[in-house]
C-alpha cells in the first residue's frame, strides 16, 4: 500500500496548460455549457509531449463558479501558476501556487458555495474527471466556510477522492479519454530521481491562503513511507521516536493533519499553467 501511495504521489514531468473558451453557448444535460480547450504540454527525458483535452463547464448548475473561472481565464489569472497535488494525490490543484511553489493570493471577493449543504441543489457528482472549486475552512474549529471559494480548483483523478458534492461545488468535467492519458503520464513519471516524494505542509492560513512562510515546512516520504528531511543535500529519516526528539513536533503535525488541502505534493519538475481565449491563443 505504501509503495503504491508513493508511486502515485510523486511526479517528474513539466507541463504547460492552455485553456481556451469557446465563443458560443451550447446546452447539455439540462445546462448551458462552456467548452474549454485544455492543453497540457510536458517534457519527459528531453522529449516534448502534449495532451489536448476538453473541459465542459456547467453554467446552469454552477453559475457563479462558472462565471468566476471564465473571468479568471480571460484575465490571465492562471498564467504562470503551477500545478500541485493533494496529500493523497487523488486530485490535482490548479491556481494555488506560483513558480517556486509560493502561495498565490487572489484579491477578489469570495463567491458562494454552490452545493446542497449551502442551500443550493447539487446537480453534478464527484467522480474521476470532475472539476471542483476549492474553498476555505477553519483549521482550529473545524467549521466549514461555505462561501469562501476564490480561484483555486481541483481536477479529481479517481473516484475515491476526498470531496463530497454536498459540500463542494462541482462545476464541470475533463473529457474521460484525456483524463486517462493524463493519469498514465503522471504514473509513468511518478518518482523523482532519488525515489522520494517531495511534500509541503503549507502552514497556517492568512486570509484563506496557505502561507508557507507562516509555520509551514517541506518534508519527504521515502519508499517505505517514512517521513524524511533534507540535510546538507541528502534526504534522511526524521528523528521522532519520542517527545523531545528533534523532529517530533514536525512529524506530529504531519500525522495529525486531516486538512488535506494544506498538504501538497510538489512535482519534481514544474507543471506551469497558462490560459487564453480561443481568439487570443498562440499555439
Amino acid at each position: 500500500m505504501k509503495k503504491a501511495f508513493i508511486k502515485i504521489m510523486a511526479l517528474a514531468i513539466i507541463s504547460t496548460l492552455v485553456l481556451a473558451v469557446s465563443g458560443c453557448k451550447e446546452t447539455k444535460d439540462g445546462s448551458v455549457i462552456h467548452t474549454v480547450d485544455f492543453k497540457i504540454s510536458y517534457t519527459v527525458g528531453g522529449e516534448a509531449a502534449s495532451i489536448d483535452s476538453t473541459l465542459t463547464l456547467y453554467e446552469t448548475f454552477a453559475p457563479d463558479t462558472t462565471e468566476r473561472v471564465l473571468s479568471l481565464i480571460n484575465g490571465g489569472y492562471y498564467n504562470d501558476t503551477v500545478i500541485t497535488l493533494s496529500k493523497q494525490a487523488s486530485y490535482a490543484v490548479v491556481g494555488g501556487f506560483t513558480e517556486g511553489y509560493q502561495a498565490k493570493n487572489y484579491d477578489g471577493e469570495s463567491i458562494r458555495g454552490e452545493f446542497t449543504q449551502n442551500g443550493l441543489r447539487s446537480e453534478l457528482v464527484v467522480q474521476a474527471g470532475a472539476l471542483v472549486m476549492l474553498r476555505d475552512f477553519d483549521i482550529d474549529s473545524g467549521d466549514a466556510k461555505y462561501d469562501t471559494a476564490k480561484a483555486t480548483f481541483a481536477i479529481v483523478l479517481n473516484n475515491n477522492g476526498e470531496f463530497n458534492a454536498n459540500e463542494y461545488c462541482v462545476f464541470g468535467y475533463i473529457d474521460s479519454d484525456s483524463l486517462e492519458t493524463l493519469k498514465e503520464a503522471l504514473e509513468d513519471n511518478a518518482k523523482n530521481d532519488k525515489d522520494y516524494v517531495h511534500m509541503r505542509y503549507a502552514g497556517n492560513r492568512v486570509n484563506g491562503v496557505p502561507s508557507y512562510a507562516n509555520g509551514g515546512f517541506d518534508y519527504y516520504v521515502d519508499k517505505d513511507g517514512n517521513y524524511c528531511k533534507m540535510v546538507g543535500g541528502d534526504i534522511v529519516e526524521m528523528e521522532h521516536a519520542q517527545e523531545g526528539d528533534e523532529d517530533y513536533d514536525t512529524v506530529e503535525v504531519i500525522k495529525d493533519s486531516d486538512n488535506v488541502q494544506d498538504i501538497y505534493t510538489l512535482p519534481a519538475i514544474t507543471f506551469k499553467v497558462s490560459a487564453c481565449v480561443n481568439s487570443g491563443c498562440k499555439r
